[in-house]
């Protein structure tokens, strides 16, 4: 179990981490979405921590992705590793570099995490996923953050069959090149961020925010 070892007085009056110090996050997938999501929460005062990619570090990450030239070549998953405990050296990260397989909790006898944050770049990654997840242990929240051009959304899921339901079966074709942009990857981050604050705090949750990022305007936000 993680510890504290930050001073949040700056902020223990919207969220107070000594009060979830026993609550776990799994960020699946470390790149545009996870890589800054993972450090964004563990600035929140998340300290237990289950990280997932089976990636390298490439040059073509840098530009939106939460690495730098001189980790190029080295392990996604082992790298934000390193980073969440130079924010907070207390924290208790796994990291694994494999694809996430929810089956493998068990199998290992480990806790299953609280809030599960999704954060690969295929629908057809969720839906392996998903076919996995079938008969297993559902976190108490699942939030799933998909991300193309200027337009961010964010899914807070309950059960599987509701995550289901989102899936689609003709996702947005557009070429990599032009999905992926710096600040649209920080701006998601941080609303993940104020979705598992909002959660472990009991708040009224956004079931569903689709914002677009050149206008900076809520596109549709329903709430539970």
């Amino acid at each position: 179990m993680g510890k504290q070892t930050i001073d949040f007085k700056r902020q223990v009056l919207l969220f107070n981490p000594k009060d979830f110090a026993d609550k776990s996050v799994a960020v699946v997938g470390l790149g545009n979405v996870g890589s800054h999501t993972a450090l964004a929460l563990a600035r929140l005062g998340i300290v237990n921590f289950y990280l997932w990619d089976p990636d390298i570090i490439e040059a073509h990450n840098i530009a939106s992705q939460n690495f730098t030239e001189g980790e190029l070549g080295i392990s996604k998953a082992r790298t934000i590793k390193f980073k969440v405990r130079t924010v907070n050296s207390g924290a208790a990260v796994l990291a694994y570099d494999s694809k996430f397989d929810p089956r493998k909790l068990a199998e290992a006898d480990m806790l299953a995490p609280d809030i599960v944050v999704i954060a690969v770049d295929s629908m057809k990654e969720r839906k392996r996923l998903a076919g996995l997840w079938k008969n297993q242990p559902w976190p108490a929240l699942l939030i799933d953050a998909r991300v193309g051009g200027n337009q961010l959304e964010v899914y807070n899921i309950r059960t599987l069959d509701e995550w289901q339901k989102t899936f689609s079966d003709n996702p947005d074709t557009d070429p990599c090149g032009g999905r992926y942009i710096s600040y649209v990857s920080l701006m998601v981050a941080g609303v993940i961020a104020n979705q598992v604050k909002k959660f472990l705090n009991e708040e009224p949750m956004d079931r569903n925010v689709v914002m677009d990022a050149n206008s900076l305007q809520v596109i549709k936000n329903i709430s539970w």
